[in-house]
């Protein structure tokens, strides 16, 4: 009985311990700007869409490109920070999202 006790504590401080580093990864500038130039990437991708001027059509291709120069760019900053595996996780949650809300 005193040996359960004694590893109780344990796992709730390995939870403990996952939870303080899931928020330090949530408030990092840098996972900050990454969702800001996903959401600009689904914008503009989906004004590529919606837009049938062969001017604005090239203009997005263009804007396109720049946002995943960037977001190319700052997934190489997050693998250096180590970041790189919660932003997949949380990549994946979002796209699981949006396929629950069609």
């Amino acid at each position: 009985m005193e040996l359960a006790l004694k590893t109780l504590p344990k796992p709730f401080a390995m939870l403990k311990s996952r939870v303080m580093k899931e928020k330090a990864v949530e408030q990092d500038p840098l996972i900050f700007e990454m969702n800001e130039v996903r959401q600009k990437i689904q914008g503009c991708q989906n004004q590529f869409d919606a837009s049938d001027d062969d001017d604005l059509i090239d203009s997005y291709i263009f804007e396109l490109e720049s946002l995943q120069a960037r977001y190319r760019y700052l997934i190489k900053q997050a693998k250096k920070k180590n970041l790189c595996c919660e932003v997949a996780s949380q990549m994946r949650l979002e796209r699981m999202e949006r396929q629950w809300d069609r």
